[in-house]
């Protein structure tokens, strides 16, 4: 289905019973910063969950990629039913290992920098699909886990608290669905919530948070219409990572996912995006700076170097370009705890207002030099920092 907007469209094919991407725009320049991912949640589809009913033009995907026209927008879009909550089992796993094979098969995450933005059960799709990246449960998901650089949430249950009134919500969308089933979800969501908190800045991914502040309509009709409930409360809605606010947003579990163009939700998360591919291209010149710098040759002009000697020197500065790269996308918090690892003295490293570039920089300088550690010994205390437990 084409949108009204000249770039910017909406390929869903139909007929596929498992999850399917749909290009919204920008996703055929090989020269895109990166991607953003829309990931909807329980009773959505890939366009329908963000944009009000009947009303296409405003679809907010396509105005980002519109505002930013150096990206590439998909939507994921899966069944109704996907997260049937039937008995004890939730088929989240299967359907992130689903969502990781499908992004990866298209080239989402394999070498630029994505953001997810997520409304409600389609955050805790995002989080399993990291989580099973990240443990490499499912190696077509390593590369995504590395060039994943944010996620928003909007109204995502997180901690599963409030769920009577969650319950009373999905009942009116799946009938079969009782609140003793929904209770038995509880502790596997709050599992997935307690990793994602605890690997998350590992990982180095950003974080926006939004939580509905007024109440849904459980129904169209009129019985609907009677029962009102906040959906996901503002306890279950935050994730609890440190310095990162749910922020209230003057809608309910519906119309959270569905922003105008003006408002405080789009500009913010616009802006999010903007800043966290800009960095990433930052960080990206920094490294290849860097690495044109470092001497193809250590010694005079009269030694002769064999096949064998450029080989190797080829492939050290290989590895220190995947160093330098690794270590340009820490965030500061992760830069600083691992200097004091290292044990670098105080007057090495720049200050936190310098550059980030030029602190690792620095960082690398001090490894390579008199009294370093050598930089196998940052690779090493970088492995043990980043990797998720």
């Amino acid at each position: 289905m084409l949108l009204p907007i000249a770039h910017c469209k909406q390929g869903i094919e139909s007929g596929n019973p498992m999850s399917e991407l749909a290009t919204i725009g920008g996703t055929g320049n090989p020269d895109r910063q990166g991607d953003v991912v829309f990931v909807h949640g329980l009773n959505g589809d890939a366009q329908a969950s963000w944009q009000p009913p009947g009303k296409p033009d405003e679809f907010w995907p396509a105005w980002l990629c519109e505002d930013l026209p150096d990206i590439g927008v998909w939507a994921i879009g899966y069944p109704v039913g996907a997260f049937a909550w039937q008995s004890s089992t939730m088929p989240l796993a299967d359907r992130a290992i689903n969502a990781l094979i499908l992004l990866e098969n298209s080239g989402v995450g394999s070498k630029r920098p994505v953001v997810f933005v997520a409304h409600s059960l389609g955050g805790l799709l995002v989080k399993e699909m990291l989580r099973k990246g990240a443990d490499n449960s499912v190696a077509e998901g390593a590369a995504l886990v590395r060039h994943t650089r944010g996620v928003v949430f909007l109204a995502t249950p997180h901690s599963g608290s409030n769920l009577a009134d969650f319950a009373t919500y999905l009942k009116f969308l799946l009938p079969g669905v009782s609140v003793a089933e929904l209770r038995t979800q509880e502790p596997r969501l709050r599992d997935l919530n307690t990793w994602y908190r605890n690997n998350v800045a590992k990982l180095g991914i950003e974080t926006q948070v939004y939580r509905e502040n007024q109440k849904t309509a459980a129904g169209k009709d009129w019985v609907g219409r009677l029962i009102a409930v906040t959906v996901v409360d503002a306890t279950s809605s935050d994730p609890g990572l440190p310095g990162v606010a749910a922020v209230p947003m003057d809608d309910d579990h519906i119309t959270i996912s569905r922003p105008q163009r003006t408002g405080l939700l789009y500009t913010r998360i616009r802006r999010f995006v903007s800043e966290l591919f800009t960095a990433e291209a930052t960080s990206v010149k920094e490294t290849a700076d860097t690495t044109a710098a470092i001497p193809s040759s250590g010694g005079s002009g009269n030694v002769i170097h064999t096949d064998e000697v450029m080989q190797m020197q080829d492939a050290a500065r290989t590895d220190l370009s995947a160093l330098l790269n690794t270590l340009n996308r820490l965030v500061p918090p992760q830069l600083g705890t691992l200097s004091l690892i290292l044990q670098v003295p105080p007057e090495v490293m720049p200050g936190l207002s310098a550059p980030h570039g030029e602190r690792v920089n620095a960082l690398i300088a001090w490894a390579q030099g008199p009294g370093g550690p050598g930089l196998v010994k940052v690779q090493e205390e970088l492995e043990k920092l980043i990797r998720p437990r």
